[in-house]
């Protein structure tokens, strides 16, 4: 541990290609094309093109459907966890006063009028014909009882 340690305070501040070059005894650019220039990189780019898709997909296919519900899970996990913590610092109730109290009355007025407006006109009409039935009633009653 102690022989690493030394290492990395020498090599430590170095760039990576003046310690390339002290190893391989070249110069780094050099040595990278040359390793490049040996691998058989138009062979590998014609097996890739004439590769079909679904054979990439099948080496993966597995992992990531065994993955999706670890996954979905943990997100859903950190996602319950987090909604606490989050309803706290939004504070809804304050910032729901807030909001009311600086909505202004007048406004509020109007919205109110305007929504219950036809429901106060429904109703009105609907206590008339009520009425206007119930009076129907009440004078059939009348004249079927006063006759006999």
């Amino acid at each position: 541990a102690h022989a690493i340690e030394t290492r990395l305070e020498l090599y430590g501040e170095k760039p990576v290609a003046e310690l390339l070059a002290l190893l391989t005894g070249e110069e780094a650019l050099g040595w990278l094309n040359g390793k490049l220039e040996q691998l058989p990189l138009e062979r590998w780019l014609e097996q890739a093109e004439n590769r079909p898709v679904r054979s990439l997909i099948e080496l993966w296919k597995a992992s990531v459907l065994g993955f999706i519900p670890v996954l979905t899970e943990r997100t859903l996990r950190l996602i319950a966890k987090g909604i606490p913590a989050a309803m706290q610092a939004v504070d809804l109730p304050g910032l729901v006063e807030e909001q009311v109290s600086r909505f202004p009355i007048e406004r509020l007025e109007e919205v109110i009028l305007s929504v219950s407006g036809k429901e106060f006109r429904a109703i009105t009409w609907l206590g008339v014909v009520l009425g206007g039935i119930i009076g129907l009633l009440q004078s059939l009653l009348l004249l079927l009882g006063g006759v006999g």
